[in-house]
């Protein structure tokens, strides 16, 4: 079998078991024991837990399982995530010492996609330029890292972003300076006109490229083809990790909608 995400593919051989997430046995459930995954591991990790919102499926998920043999308090996931290794993620429900505000909810919608949608009414980068002026469908996926959209769109939202053109793109990203006063914001409207904005200091990310040798980037990046083909009239937006790393997200299978408040720094 084989499984396809946005950075490659893994291959492997479907296999029942009990496993045990969080101390909590889960039986019978179907995973993939992949014997190839050169294409999407480049960083240590021990697996892909899938938590996709997906309506078809061929065999029942862990979260799903976890919800249909009652073994958690809510059909709720939810996410912290930070830069260093101080993540969370919670089944169950949410932690309220993790965020603050409250909570901007959107609709998921369903689609042929096994992800968490939504609609997006627009975006605006600084305060002129307008995008998703009919709309866009927005993927809050932690399988992706930066804001990525098709090709045209991300052309115009680097362009957008680094309006004095100084930056530099390097393979897939686009580097600039470290000083980030002069960058403007971005701010995506959800459906209730609610709105969810990141910073300069949210989307501009720092990396090494040696001992002392500091490089910045604009966390928005072009969507491999895979996952553009075949995609629906709307443009598309993945919101990944850089998105969830300022807001606090909690996913409702329930009542199939997502939330947003801001993270606390721990």
């Amino acid at each position: 079998m084989e499984i396809e995400y946005g950075a490659g593919s893994v291959t492997g051989i479907m296999s029942m078991d009990t496993t045990t997430i969080g101390g909590v046995p889960v039986p019978r459930q179907m995973f993939v024991e992949a014997y190839d995954t050169s294409q999407i591991y480049i960083t240590k990790c021990d697996g892909v837990f899938g938590l996709g919102h997906i309506d078809d499926i061929q065999f029942v998920p862990p979260f799903y399982n976890i919800v249909k043999q009652n073994l958690i308090p809510a059909p709720i996931f939810s996410f912290y995530l930070n830069k260093g290794s101080n993540s969370h993620l919670l089944l169950g429900g949410i932690n309220e010492s993790l965020y603050s505000g409250e909570f901007t909810y959107v609709k998921a919608i369903d689609t042929e996609r096994p992800s968490w949608q939504f609609n997006i009414k627009r975006m605006y980068i600084g305060d002129n330029q307008t995008f998703c002026k009919y709309g866009c469908i927005g993927f809050v996926d932690t399988g992706s890292v930066v804001l990525a959209s098709s090709k045209a769109m991300f052309k115009k939202m680097i362009a957008a972003v680094d309006v004095n053109n100084v930056g530099q793109l390097v393979e897939d990203k686009h580097f600039v300076a470290c000083e980030h006063d002069d960058f403007p914001n971005i701010t995506i409207v959800t459906p209730h006109g609610k709105n969810l904005t990141l910073t300069p200091r949210d989307y501009i990310i720092q990396m090494s490229l040696g001992v002392h040798l500091p490089a910045c980037y604009i966390a928005i990046a072009e969507l491999p083809g895979n996952l553009y083909q075949n995609s629906v009239q709307s443009p598309l937006l993945y919101l990944g990790s850089h998105f969830m790393e300022k807001y606090y997200t909690q996913f409702d299978l329930g009542f199939k909608k997502i939330g947003f408040a801001l993270k606390k720094s721990i």
